[in-house]
């Protein structure tokens, strides 16, 4: 049985490093496809490729380029996730983002224990979102991003849609990540950076989620809409001090 993680990414240098170190030594392959990083990401997974013992499970494709108006947002974005799913070699997949650090449990041992059981086409994973830094936390909640690549996987929705998530064929019928016919728990434990991302980033992200979900919305709508949303509006979050330790790789790797 082979273990996949995957994901696009864009301009993570910051996280990419942790992010692929944490999970590299529990799977047979980390497929990072770049969107045109131009910060040092690529630099660096070139490096933990020659210089990382198991660097050459890191595999890197640059340069996937989608249309990023609002249709492109929808069907370019559907046929790379599905092409870079389809390029996979695992069994199971773990849709990986760069800015996630694994903070506990061995994901091998977690699919080893669900692989035998046919109707668990799907893992969460428990996740501790932060916000503005990392001593505070947004939420936390489960995620289902552990998938068995059997019945039809795919990606549909296009970017930031209500609809955008993966989905399998069960019984003759669509079936979405999360349902709980197919959904178990992982018992795996995720930090996800992505909100300590910079106001501009986190602004344009959420716009362009809008404007994907509702093509008629100007972009100076959809941007005065995303400022107010509580992921780019930081005077409404209300964090929660986060008690626990940093995952341990970054006791391990200074990047």
């Amino acid at each position: 049985m082979k273990i996949s993680a995957f994901s696009t990414l864009k301009n993570e240098v910051a996280w990419v490093g942790y992010s692929t170190m944490s999970i590299l030594p529990y799977v047979d392959e980390v497929v990072w496809w770049d969107g045109g990083s131009t910060d040092g990401t690529l630099e660096l997974l070139e490096k933990l490729q020659k210089t990382e013992p198991e660097g050459w499970k890191i595999k890197v494709r640059r340069d996937v380029i989608f249309d990023r108006t609002p249709k492109g947002l929808t069907e370019d974005y559907d046929r790379i996730f599905n092409e870079l799913l389809a390029s996979l070699e695992g069994d199971w997949a773990i849709f990986w983002h760069a800015d996630c650090v694994l903070d506990n449990g061995n994901p091998r041992e977690a699919v080893e224990r669900f692989d035998g059981i046919p109707e668990a086409l799907c893992l969460n994973v428990r996740t501790e979102a932060f916000c503005t830094d990392e001593s505070k936390l947004m939420e936390i909640h489960d995620w289902p991003i552990v998938f068995r690549r059997s019945n039809g996987l795919r990606h549909k929705g296009g970017y930031g849609s209500p609809e955008e998530d993966f989905y399998w064929d069960v019984g003759g019928r669509e079936v979405r990540a999360g349902n709980p016919l197919i959904t178990f728990d992982s018992g795996l434990r995720v930090h996800h950076y992505r909100n300590l991302k910079p106001y501009g980033t986190r602004l344009e992200r959420l716009a362009k989620c809008l404007q994907a979900t509702h093509t008629d919305w100007s972009w100076d709508f959809c941007l005065e809409r995303a400022r107010k949303h509580p992921w780019v509006d930081e005077a409404q979050l209300k964090p929660v001090p986060h008690a626990g330790k940093r995952p341990r790789v970054f006791e391990l790797y200074s990047f």
